[in-house]
């Protein structure tokens, strides 16, 4: 069979429409190797609005690959280039701009362009600079991997979101621009995205979450961020109040007003070498307190600062185990059964994979691998540096156009392929293995530690375990184990049968790895980290283990059960066990 394009959703539109005449400019401070270098003092600073920049120069470990070794295999996860503003912000950001300019009796120093300031921005598509950063990664992934590129077509796969299609597609015209310039190159073909999957709650998708209904209520992160904006954006209110007198801004309105700083600088010109008036209109400082709120909001709604953000990226990560090991999916959580069952929109095969996303969705995945298992919980009151987060900010990880880079190498001092982690040119080591000075750990030792768990806390934490579960079981109130829907009586002969379990999270009173791996081993040997088939066995499972389980939480398809034995060692009667 050729090659097959399996579309699931409709072809992407681009947008027509430029925020601001186009310039020349100067494309120097833009380039394929070092990503945006336009003031990089504030544009670096701009959380996961910030374009792509090279962190190479911010490396623990070095990036160069060993002259003894070979890449045999590469996985990229890449966010989409720099957009407009989604459609609510853009209306949002357009009433703002009204009512300063309807309000403000004078415009004095730098906010005097806001008088005039005609925001003309667009809504959710592709900026053109996001076009051209996508080309730039291309033609940077083929320069980087060329020796296993140069024979190979990838496989590449998107979310269904217009702008990620799009970018896609940009990444590919540039990939394939590199290497018809190669005349080293021996498979000419061009790749295309071969899988599109939909955007929809009702639709599973490894890259986007949207099928956990706890999940998608939880306004963890949304608090946090709006805790910590009352704290630092007052000041700045005050400030630029005196500058537009007759305006009454609230915490937010300044929050708007700087996130206007990137958005109208990605479309201003094709190379967003124009900087934006609305970033002089702020400090230094205040850029570095913008920029740890957005990492804040990141961590604390789709990273371990909230209980079920990780396990978004469960289905990710079992992906990437499967073809590491050119073995079938083992996953119950968000992976779609019918692509991943299918050869051909799901090939166990290649050696260059290519899947496009959004940030929320990659940060699931970068902490449900691990990566960041280093990071202690974010201060909510106080900005803390990248050194002080162990690498971890929202303009670090999920810039436009992020790319993470999953590699493979085989080298002659080893018998065994090792594997390597980078993210926008960061060399990340790797966590839950026995990793190398080079931040690599062996490949049987990388996905051993990521099927035991998905993902851990930090290390002054309770590590945390997410499972997945999706096995027939009565649905109990953990609470007070009474059943919470009609089941048969215990008498009968009938198995008790209900909702399925989807993520079971057990928090563990233990803090060093080898007691954690210790544990989880002990109950995967008993079946029990993935058969937890009834409530008998989970109440047994804890008794057993009283001492190291502080507590859990079941989730359901609509309802959050939990037992905090932290808070209530009262314990009900264990329910009947189901007959077998």
């Amino acid at each position: 069979m050729g090659a097959l394009t399996f579309l699931l959703s409709v072809a992407y539109l681009l947008s027509g429409v430029s925020a601001a005449p186009s310039s020349a400019g100067n494309a120097s401070c833009d380039t394929v190797e070092l990503g945006y270098q336009c003031s990089p003092a504030t544009s670096h600073l701009w959380g996961q609005y910030s374009p792509f920049f090279s962190l190479e120069d911010e490396l623990s470990v070095s990036s160069e690959l060993p002259e003894d070794c070979r890449v045999t295999f590469v996985q990229v996860l890449s966010r989409h280039g720099a957009r407009y503003p989604t459609s609510s912000k853009s209306k949002k950001y357009k009433q703002l701009v009204t009512a300063i300019q309807r309000n403000a009796t004078s415009f004095k120093g730098k906010f005097a362009f806001l008088k005039t300031y005609n925001y003309t921005l667009g809504a959710d598509d592709l900026t053109p600079f996001g076009e051209h950063q996508m080309v730039n990664s291309g033609i940077k992934f083929y320069q980087k991997y060329k020796a296993l590129a140069r024979s190979v077509v990838p496989f590449i796969r998107s979310s269904g979101s217009d702008r990620v299609i799009a970018s896609g597609e940009k990444f590919i015209k540039g990939f394939q621009q590199a290497k018809l310039a190669d005349s080293a190159a021996t498979n000419r073909a061009a790749p295309v995205i071969s899988v599109i999957i939909p955007e929809s709650e009702t639709f599973n998708n490894t890259l986007d979450h949207s099928v956990c209904t706890n999940f998608e209520a939880s306004e963890l992160g949304d608090e946090v961020a709006a805790n910590f904006t009352a704290l630092f954006a007052p000041a700045i209110r005050a400030r630029v109040e005196k500058h537009l007198p007759g305006v009454k801004l609230t915490d937010d309105d300044v929050v708007s007003l700087m996130d206007m700083c990137s958005f109208d600088t990605v479309a201003r010109t094709t190379d967003a070498s124009q900087l934006s008036p609305f970033c002089a209109l702020f400090t230094h400082n205040e850029w570095k307190e913008y920029d740890y709120l957005q990492s804040l909001g990141k961590y604390y709604g789709y990273g371990a600062g909230n209980p079920l953000g990780p396990a978004q990226g469960i289905g990710f990560t079992n992906e990437l185990i499967a073809r590491l090991t050119h073995s079938p999916v083992q996953d119950h959580t968000s992976t779609n059964s019918t692509l991943d069952s299918n050869p051909a929109t799901f090939p166990l095969n290649a050696t260059i994979y290519v899947d496009f996303s959004h940030d929320n969705g990659m940060i699931p995945i970068f902490f449900a691998m691990g990566l960041y298992n280093g990071t202690e919980p974010l201060s909510l009151t106080a900005v803390e540096s990248t050194k002080e987060s162990d690498g971890y900010s929202a303009s670090w990880a999920v810039p436009f156009a992020a790319r993470a880079y999953f590699e493979t190498m085989q080298c002659k001092s080893e018998k065994e392929p090792l594997v390597r982690a980078l993210i926008n040119d960061r060399v990340v080591p790797l966590h839950g293995c026995a990793v190398d000075k080079l931040g690599r750990c062996k490949l049987n030792d990388f996905v051993e530690g990521l099927s035991w768990a998905s993902f851990l806390s930090t290390s002054s934490q309770p590590y945390t375990l997410a499972l997945t579960a999706v096995h027939t079981m009565p649905t109990y109130d953990i609470t007070n184990y009474l059943p919470i829907e009609t089941l048969p009586p215990p008498e009968t002969d009938k198995t008790y049968y209900a909702k399925p379990i989807l993520v079971l999270i057990i928090s563990l009173r233990i803090n060093t790895w080898n007691k954690y791996l210790s544990l989880i081993r002990k109950l995967q040997r008993e079946a029990r980290l993935f058969c937890v088939t009834n409530v008998y066995d989970l109440n047994e499972l804890v008794d057993e283990h009283a001492d190291e389980i502080a507590g859990f939480v079941v989730t359901t398809g609509d309802t959050m059960l939990a037992d905090d034995r932290r808070r209530n060692d009262r314990r009900p009667p264990h329910p009947p066990r189901h007959p077998t």
